[in-house]
């Protein structure tokens, strides 16, 4: 996947999906926060952490594709030919400011908040027992993993052991995110076709107590503009259970 072509397609416009998803954010990170936030498979995308940074004193993103974390890393240093994201963050603050329009520069001042709680760039493997490969905190506060797991394969079973291995990297009375496609029989970037979980709010509810969770919040987002998936499905909840 071309990180430049993921980030154009879905990110290049603040259209009525990416302005659900951005209010979720924001709801999701009204509440948590904590000294850590893992970001697992973010994929080049900053998107959900817009809201989150503010919550959480150091972030720690990781993905798979090294292509991903350069586009993460030149924009967190302000390179020239790195996504802009200002559309996005002056969205999120107009929804944090309760639909109050934000001023130029508390947009810039987001972003570089935003840059700097991005301590450290991490190679992770979903697919491995160590899932950051000894480069992270075995704890954190928060865990998020937002089209990550649900996009790497259609067997329900390996997606509920993939998220069961991210559950246990949270700490007692921490906290786990995720954001997966409703109904997903697939997605698709430049017309390559990728494998998707099929997925009900059922099963996130049953993923999260299964796993000595509680459900806090869970919201669905309905999607007419996609064929192969019916929206999203955007939760979070609580280690109860150690």
């Amino acid at each position: 996947m071309d990180a430049k072509t993921y980030l154009n397609t879905l990110f290049s416009v603040v259209d009525e999906i990416n302005q659900s998803l951005l209010r979720a954010y924001a709801r999701i990170y009204s509440v948590i926060n904590g000294e850590t936030l893992l970001e697992f498979g973010g994929g080049p995308a900053v998107f959900s952490l817009i809201s989150g940074a503010v919550r959480f004193q150091e972030i720690h993103f990781s993905d798979y594709d090294q292509g991903c974390l350069a586009e993460v890393l030149s924009w967190k240093n302000n390179e020239e030919k790195s996504f802009n994201w200002d559309k996005c963050i002056e969205y999120s603050l107009y929804v944090e400011k309760n639909k109050e329009l934000p001023k130029p520069v508390e947009v810039v001042e987001r972003r570089k908040l935003i840059q700097s709680r991005i301590s450290y760039l991490l190679t992770c493997d979903a697919f491995s027992d160590n899932l950051l490969l000894n480069s992270g905190y075995q704890r954190y506060t928060a865990v998020a993993n937002n089209f990550c797991l649900d996009g790497i394969t259609s067997d329900k079973g390996l997606w509920k052991s993939l998220n069961q291995k991210l559950m246990k990297l949270v700490s007692r009375n921490g906290w786990y995110v995720t954001s997966t496609l409703l109904n997903a029989r697939s997605w698709s970037i430049d017309e390559k076709i990728y494998p998707a979980v099929f997925l009900k709010s059922e099963d996130i509810i049953d993923l999260f107590k299964n796993n000595g969770f509680s459900v806090e919040y869970l919201e669905v987002i309905t999607s007419s503009s996609r064929e192969s998936y019916d929206g999203f499905i955007i939760a979070f909840g609580q280690k109860i259970l150690e």
